[in-house]
């Protein structure tokens, strides 16, 4: 079986690590001929390095034209993850007579969208949660889009990068929260520093806030990183508890949420979104209906190191065992492939 992802990872957004981690998956289940096409070009040589070394193709297209030249692509599949010059393309690879399976990640249609879902709908469309399926299928349908074109297909994680080992905390220390988002309000809950100083003996860094999101003056308490100024594994292992709010924007089936629940650090988020299946309050995380809600379950964890290591735990297990099972994502995988 032969595969062209169209798209390059990367590390800041979503469907970087997406595509990079759906692919690791793939290669690992006995899928070896995978080949990337950047859209249209990539300047990153540490990740095209890392592609190459882990034995996976990388295709040089300086634009969508050049797709009629790139080998033996006709007729094959073609993936791509939330990536608006691969759906510009969707019509030529039609044209190739390619199968096109687009996870679009985001939970509304994309003006820039509209032109190559119109032109060339794809044949599939994985959705990551139930909550992205309902929002979403409403907006497809009139590109045409029917359920059947439609299969839920969580994403995964790379188990094998990210070890499990969680931050010990005690009461003589700082509480380190955090999050990590990209550089857009819409992912900034603009009162955050209002919540986060509900949280007793509080340290917290957040990654990604640029300087066009007005947070107000940083607290002394607190970092501010631009997106990509760590590694995010990094800020993943300060952390005693990720504690989350969205701006404007709805969360699908957040890829910060897998990582901080892989690495071992409990999640509080707002109650709502695919939070909700991602995580069962009180038990994997919790989830906090107000501001004021998920500051309190924040403050339970710092006072309580026993609960705190006890959730982790759980929320650990539950995703490799069930949400991100390498084994059950792969026979989803392998039958939309």
């Amino acid at each position: 079986m032969c595969i062209f992802v169209c798209g390059f990872p990367h590390e800041i957004g979503g469907a970087g690590n997406e595509c990079w981690w759906s692919a690791q998956l793939w290669k690992r289940y006995s899928l070896e001929d995978i080949h990337f096409i950047p859209t249209w070009t990539t300047s990153d040589s540490e990740w095209i390095v890392r592609v190459e070394n882990a034995g996976f193709d990388i295709i040089d297209c300086p634009s969508s034209k050049e797709l009629y030249s790139v080998p033996n692509l006709a007729g094959e599949t073609v993936v791509s993850f939330c990536n608006n010059l691969a759906v510009s393309a969707f019509p030529t690879l039609r044209d190739l007579g390619c199968r096109i399976v687009y996870c679009p990640l985001m939970c509304n249609v994309r003006q820039s969208e509209n032109a190559g879902y119109t032109q060339a709908f794809p044949d599939v469309i994985v959705f990551q949660s139930e909550y992205q399926r309902k929002r979403l299928e409403p907006q497809l349908s009139r590109f045409g889009y029917t359920p059947d074109k439609g299969i839920v297909i969580h994403g995964g994680v790379s188990w094998w990068d990210m070890k499990f080992r969680p931050r010990p905390h005690s009461s003589e220390e700082p509480f380190v929260i955090g999050r990590l988002a990209r550089s857009v309000p819409s992912k900034w809950y603009l009162k955050l520093w209002k919540m986060y100083e509900q949280i007793p003996n509080r340290r917290a860094i957040i990654m990604g806030a640029g300087p066009n999101l007005t947070l107000g003056r940083t607290p002394e308490w607190a970092t501010r990183l631009d997106a990509g100024a760590l590694p995010s594994e990094m800020i993943y292992r300060q952390f005693h508890a990720y504690v989350t709010k969205n701006g404007e924007d709805e969360e699908n089936w957040p890829a910060v949420g897998r990582e901080a629940m892989s690495y071992g650090v409990p999640v509080v988020a707002e109650d709502a979104f695919g939070w909700r299946e991602m995580i069962i309050h009180g038990e994997t995380g919790y989830l906090g209906k107000t501001p004021d809600d998920i500051a309190s379950y924040a403050s339970l964890l710092s006072k309580d190191e026993a609960l705190r290591i006890r959730i982790a735990t759980k929320a650990r297990e539950r995703l490799e065992c069930v949400l991100c099972n390498p084994e059950v994502l792969w026979s989803q995988w392998r039958e939309v492939l």
